[in-house]
């Protein structure tokens, strides 16, 4: 008796370091799981989950939210537009693991009927693979191709089973081939792009036999039939795929288990810009693409090495020249993990040329014309008026019509300066006439105060003559000086005296007053100085302003 369990205590040891030395295949495993908690009868998505504890109480879902981007705030609809928010939700009190959901607006019911009907039949074929005795076992690709019934399908159902990368992360290596930017908008600061994104990783479990180097690759065009790394594009608003004439998507297999996703898309990204140095500025619109749902645990983005971004040649904007791109890496974390992330920077540089024919070459021919009214005389009143307003209207037009091409920013970019200054120019070559109008009359006042003067000194130098008569006549009659000078019924006063003396003194000499003697009137004079002086202050506004933001563009380029 004591023999016989001493020998099972032996054979149990052997057997436990047998197995303990065994290496578990936990993709293996993870199959088994899913198959006996989701396996047919045992799983039903119709019933929702139990409450709290097993009750049969209501199912607690607990929500956190991540803001990636807000668009548009609108003041006259008062409402929010394309908010982009990722969902997830724990179900009941558990917290580990949350199911991760995304929410897109994008999603239709045509869309959602498709979904329903694929899975539906991945079950079905799933199914019709389980019965031919392929899932489970370990055979080669070359095996299942000679099963009419499902050929690879098999195979490649079985692995749509495994939801997850192999052991440890997946390196997923990625590349893009940039076709067209077909615009980028200053308004809503978002540009549009169509792209082949092509990714690559691998997955032992796909290994195939390919019959002495004959069977290159195998190429499907349904992406739901293999793993996939749930890729998505961070800072895309819009997106679709191409379906003409067949859908624009191949995933190629190769024998040693590497997988090649290639797909074309068209997406709408934002891109944050800085208008500060509009229209001499440069911007850099981003391409990120993340990891949704697997953290750098389980899955991992990698530039492809060599060339992994590619631009279609002779590629043409309208308004913009894509200088270059840069790759770099933008993982991010959050409250469930780090996620790995890509990115490639576009810096487009703004085409002056558009902007200094449609803008600065108009705005300055308006300054120019404003200045037609000094020259005109300054009792053409029609003319000079009408010059003013019409210019100050044009330019305020102008300023209009280029600030409704912008978005509404709290800074000041470079074309405001611009328009600012010369709009500032139009409205002081109008004011400039309100001046010369104001002086034109008060000219006249001074003409009128001259008449008094000369009429004073008539006055002041008949009194003196008769003061000379009276004292040649009788040098006794000392008295008569002051009847002459004193005496109340004189019209002519000593406080009159003075004034006149005080009018008839001389102005001291000066160069300025010289040149300026040569106009007879104040308002010509003024006229004569707007025409040497708005000239040359704009002439060094032009030289403040180009050197001013031209060197800062360079060293923003620097």
């Amino acid at each position: 008796m004591y023999t016989h369990t001493l020998i099972a205590l032996i054979v149990h040891i052997i057997h436990v370091t047998v197995c303990t030395n065994v290496k578990i295949n936990f993709r293996e495993k993870e199959k088994e799981v899913l198959d006996q908690i989701l396996g047919q009868g045992m799983y039903d998505a119709r019933i929702r989950p139990s409450g709290v504890n097993g009750t049969d109480g209501p199912a607690i879902v607990r929500v956190n939210l991540f803001v990636r981007s807000i668009a548009t705030i609108s003041d006259i609809k008062m409402m929010l537009h394309h908010i982009r928010i990722s969902e997830k939700p724990a179900w009941g009190g558990d917290e580990k693991g949350p199911f991760v959901a995304r929410i897109s607006t994008h999603h239709t019911h045509q869309h959602q009927e498709t979904q329903a009907t694929n899975e539906r039949a991945n079950s079905e074929l799933f199914s019709e693979c389980l019965s031919s005795g392929l899932v489970g076992s370990k055979v080669a690709l070359g095996a299942a191709l000679s099963v009419p019934s499902c050929r690879c399908r098999c195979l490649i159902a079985f692995m749509h089973r495994s939801h997850r990368a192999p052991d440890g992360p997946a390196i997923v290596r990625v590349n893009i081939f940039v076709r067209s930017i077909s615009k980028i908008d200053d308004v809503t600061m978002e540009y549009s792009v169509q792209l082949t994104f092509r990714e690559q990783w691998l997955d032992e479990r796909l290994k195939f036999n390919d019959f002495g180097g004959r069977l290159k690759y195998l190429t499907l065009t349904e992406a739901s039939r293999v793993w996939m790394p749930d890729l998505f594009f961070s800072n895309e608003k819009e997106g679709h795929f191409h379906n003409i004439i067949m859908p624009n998507v191949y995933i190629r297999i190769f024998p040693y288990g590497s997988v090649l996703y290639s797909i074309r898309i068209s997406l709408t990204l934002s891109c944050p810009m800085n208008l500060k140095l509009y229209p001499l500025d440069r911007q850099i619109c981003s391409l990120r693409m993340a990891s949704y749902g697997w953290t750098t645990d389980d899955l991992v983005f990698l530039w492809k090495e060599g060339d992994p971004v590619q631009v279609v040649k002779n590629l043409h904007l309208p308004r913009f020249t894509l200088e270059k791109f840069l790759t770099d890496y933008c993982n991010s974390k959050t409250n469930t993990g780090e996620y790995s992330c890509l990115k490639v920077d576009l810096l487009f540089k703004r085409e002056f040329s558009y902007y200094l024919i449609q803008i600065y070459i108009p705005c300055c021919m308006l300054v120019i014309v404003s200045w037609v009214s000094f020259w005109l005389d300054q009792g053409a009143v029609p003319a000079r008026v009408s010059l003013g307003v019409t210019t100050l209207l044009t330019m305020a037009t102008q300023t209009s019509g280029i600030n409704a091409s912008l978005p509404p920013v709290s800074y000041t970019k470079a074309i405001d300066v611009w328009t600012g200054v010369c709009l500032t120019f139009v409205f002081g070559a109008l004011l400039e006439f309100a001046l010369v109008n104001y002086a034109s009359r008060s000219d006249m006042h001074r003409e009128n105060m001259k008449k008094q003067r000369r009429q004073c000194e008539l006055e002041h130098a008949a009194s003196m003559d008769a003061t000379s008569d009276l004292i040649d006549t009788d040098s006794n009659a000392t008295f008569a000086m002051k009847p002459l000078v004193r005496h109340p019924g004189d019209p002519m006063s000593l406080e009159k005296v003075r004034q006149c003396e005080i009018h008839m003194q001389p102005a001291r000499p000066n160069c300025c007053r010289s040149w300026l003697s040569k106009f007879p009137t104040r308002s010509k004079r003024i006229d004569v100085i707007s025409r040497i002086t708005f000239p040359l202050v704009f002439a060094l506004f032009n030289v403040i302003y180009w050197s001013t933001y031209l060197f800062r563009e360079e060293a923003e380029e620097s």
